[in-house]
């Protein structure tokens, strides 16, 4: 049986499957226990480190990998 998919879904789909999407899959999974228990949130305070985005900062609520 045939699937139809919508615009969207065809171009996440084939991000999903490029080298990026394979690469970002990947990162997440070597990245799997600091993500999931966001122990990356104590190394951001740790570090002191601020992400800046369209020029305001932010110094919490984000993990860096």
């Amino acid at each position: 049986m045939p699937v139809h998919l919508t615009q969207e879904q065809a171009e996440t789909l084939r991000w999903a499957s490029s080298a990026e999407g394979k690469f970002a899959r990947n990162l997440i999974g070597w990245n799997s226990d600091s993500c999931a228990n966001l122990e990356c949130k104590k190394d951001v305070r740790r570090l002191g480190v601020t992400l800046e985005v369209a020029g305001w900062p932010a110094t919490s609520g984000f993990c860096t990998i």
